[in-house]
């Protein structure tokens, strides 16, 4: 399970991404001025314990800002009861991880109200943040903890490059 720390630093981590975000044609969205103060809408399980994590991570995000003497604040914050579907989670996750940049938002982005998304998601994918800013949208997708991020193999291999007796932790 995530703790507050782990959740509230990826929620953070990902809202800075934002910045470095990367548009339909692959171009970075840095330098790319917030029009307005973005509002943020989270996607989610009624209930889930990130809601309250992302709460913070605007908070403190809006902290920081006011600390440096920037007018720009997160928010409102909304939240409605809903999923994105985790084939396009995934596919935008993996455009995003090779720098091929997300492309287009899928309709199912666009319809939800807010210009920041913040899609809680049971699906297994990488999180990640992309940015469209000629649609005044933004998406963080974070998954859940329930999947380990190594296959198997991966992990089998990982753990055989630990000295015999190593302690668990």
């Amino acid at each position: 399970m995530l703790d507050r720390r782990q959740c509230l630093l990826g929620t953070a981590g990902a809202f800075a991404a934002l910045g470095y975000a990367r548009t339909a044609g692959g171009q970075g969205a840095w330098g790319v001025a917030w029009m307005r103060a973005p509002t943020v809408t989270i996607l989610g399980t009624p209930g889930d314990t990130r809601v309250r994590l992302v709460h913070e991570g605007v908070a403190f995000w809006n902290g920081s800002l006011a600390g440096i003497g920037s007018a720009l604040r997160l928010g409102p914050v909304t939240e409605i009861a809903g999923a994105l579907p985790p084939a396009e989670l995934s596919a935008l996750s993996e455009a995003v991880l090779r720098r091929a940049g997300p492309g287009e938002p899928p309709p199912s982005v666009l319809g939800i109200p807010g210009v920041i998304v913040v899609a809680l998601s049971d699906g297994d994918f990488i999180s990640f943040a992309a940015r469209w800013p000629g649609r005044e949208k933004a998406l963080v997708a974070i998954k859940n903890d329930r999947y380990f991020p190594l296959s198997e193999t991966e992990n089998s291999a990982l753990i055989r490059l630990y000295p015999p007796g190593w302690p668990a932790r």
